[in-house]
């Protein structure tokens, strides 16, 4: 699975930008199974947004980190995480 994070910045008003980092996976790993484990970090209350081809999942973060389960496909994945 591929994780594309490029860019990935959200602000909070009025002059504080808190950075939104993926610790996992590595960018290009491999994985073997059907799920992957997304982690990182972002703000606590922003909306988590994970896209593939293989599937969607939106959710609120109700800390500053997170941990999300995703499926892929058999093949090369590019998953986008954004919040």
């Amino acid at each position: 699975a591929k994780v594309n994070t490029k860019d990935a910045v959200i602000s909070r008003p009025p002059d504080k930008t808190v950075q939104f980092e993926i610790s996992e996976p590595a960018q290009d790993s491999t994985v073997t199974k059907n799920t992957v484990t997304i982690k990182g970090k972002a703000a606590k209350d922003a909306l988590l947004v994970v896209q593939s081809p293989a599937g969607n999942k939106i959710q609120t973060l109700d800390k500053d980190e997170f941990s999300v389960d995703f499926p892929v496909a058999v093949g090369e994945n590019i998953i986008n995480v954004r919040s």
